[in-house]
């Protein structure tokens, strides 16, 4: 469980960013206090960037892997 702590999600792929928020909302619940993404393809498509900013998510690290 990750009551009180951060956390890190990270995932090959960032485009709608829908995964993201649900994995979020999810550590949430279990008592996360603030998390963090990493990820190697930052595509952000459509709402990923309202959609990150609307969560509990304190910074997104992304590779440029995509050109």
């Amino acid at each position: 469980m990750c009551a009180g702590g951060s956390t890190l999600i990270v995932d090959d792929i960032i485009d709608t960013a829908g995964t993201l928020v649900k994995t979020a909302d999810a550590l949430l619940r279990e008592g996360a206090t603030q998390g963090f993404a990493a990820c190697t393809h930052a595509v952000l498509s459509g709402p990923a960037v309202e959609r990150s900013r609307s969560q509990n998510i304190t910074e997104i690290v992304a590779t440029d892997s995509v050109r």
